[in-house]
C-alpha cells in the first residue's frame, strides 16, 4: 500500500514539473515577442547582423531586375528581324528558285540594314531586267514589299502594295522633280518602300532625287527601302552578263542612259545612291504578278 501511495505521488510531482516547464517556456515567449526586433537584431553578433543586411539587399535587387523585365518591352529592331527573315524564308527563297544565291543574299542583307533601331540611310535596290524577265523582276519586287511591310507590322492588303508602285514614266520632264520627290518622300515615311518601275524612262535630272532622300548622312527616311526596276532589254551580250557584276552592269547602262543629261560629278553621285546593290534578275518558268 505505502508502494502505491509513493509512486501515485511521484507522478503527480512528475506531472507538476511538466506544468512548471511549461509556463516557464510560455513566459520566455511572452518575454521575447515583448521585445523590439530592432533591438535584437542589434545585440546580435555582427557577422549575423552582415548576412542578413546582404540577404536584404540581394532580394530587393532581384525583385527590381524581375520588375525591370516585365516591364520593359521587346526592342523592336529584333523583333522585326525575326518576322522578315521568317518571311523572307517562306515567301521569296522558296517561292523564287530561278535567282541565284547572290541576288537573294543581297536582298536580305540589304534589307536587314534598315530593319534596327538605328539606320544610316535608306536601302536601295537596282533589279536588272531583260527582255524576258520584267514580271519576274516586278512580281519578285512586290512581293519583297510585302515582306517589309509586315515586319514593320502595318496592315497589309493589295491596295496599299500597288500604291507602293510609282512609273518612271509619268516623270520624264524636268518638271516633275518635285512631283516624284514628294511621291518618292510619302511613301519612305508611311509604308517604309517604294517601287519605281521603267526606271530607265525617268528623266535623269528627277532621277537625281535619290542623292537627296538616300544620302548617307542627311536622308530624311533612313528606314526605308527603294527598288528601282531598271529595263536594260537587250543592251549588254550573254557573254556580258555572265562575266560582269549587277553593279557594273547597272553603273554602265546608267551612265549610258543619262549621261548626256547630268555632269560627272552628279552623274558618279547617282550611281553611288542607286547602284552599290544592284541584282541581275533572271526568269521564273510560272510566276503571278500580284
Amino acid at each position: 500500500m505505502a508502494n502505491t501511495i509513493s509512486k501515485v505521488e511521484n507522478f503527480a510531482n512528475y506531472f507538476q514539473e511538466i506544468a512548471m516547464n511549461t509556463k516557464r517556456t510560455e513566459l520566455l515567449e511572452v518575454n521575447v515577442s515583448d521585445e523590439s526586433l530592432m533591438e535584437i537584431f542589434l545585440n546580435s553578433d555582427p557577422s549575423f547582423a552582415f548576412v542578413a543586411i546582404v540577404v536584404i539587399i540581394v532580394s530587393a535587387l532581384s525583385v527590381l531586375i524581375l520588375l525591370f523585365d516585365f516591364y520593359t518591352p521587346i526592342p523592336d529592331g529584333p523583333r522585326r528581324k525575326s518576322q522578315f527573315f521568317v518571311l523572307f524564308e517562306f515567301n521569296i527563297r522558296k517561292i523564287f528558285l530561278a535567282q541565284t544565291p547572290d541576288t537573294l543574299s543581297t536582298l536580305c542583307c540589304g534589307v536587314k540594314t534598315i530593319l534596327g533601331n538605328q539606320c544610316e540611310r535608306p536601302c536601295v535596290f537596282v533589279f536588272l531586267a531583260t527582255s524576258e524577265s520584267h514580271c519576274t523582276a516586278l512580281a519578285l519586287a512586290k512581293k519583297l514589299a510585302q515582306t517589309i511591310i509586315v515586319s514593320f507590322n502595318n496592315e497589309l492588303s493589295v491596295e496599299k502594295v500597288h500604291k507602293v508602285v510609282m512609273k518612271g514614266s509619268k516623270y520624264t520632264s524636268f518638271e516633275n522633280y518635285w512631283d516624284f520627290h514628294r511621291g518618292l518622300s510619302k511613301r519612305m515615311e508611311t509604308t517604309k518602300v517604294a517601287i519605281v518601275t521603267e526606271f530607265q524612262t525617268i528623266h535623269p535630272h528627277v532621277a537625281t532625287v535619290l542623292t537627296t532622300l538616300a544620302d548617307d548622312a542627311f536622308s530624311p527616311f533612313p528606314q526605308s527601302v527603294i527598288i528601282l526596276l531598271l529595263s536594260i532589254e537587250n543592251f549588254f551580250s550573254g557573254r556580258d552578263l555572265i562575266r560582269k557584276t549587277p553593279v557594273s552592269l547597272a553603273e554602265t547602262y546608267l551612265e549610258h542612259i543619262m549621261s548626256a543629261f547630268l555632269d560627272s560629278s552628279t552623274m558618279k553621285e547617282l550611281q553611288r545612291c542607286t547602284c552599290g546593290r544592284a541584282v541581275l534578275i533572271n526568269r521564273e518558268k510560272v510566276i503571278e504578278v500580284a
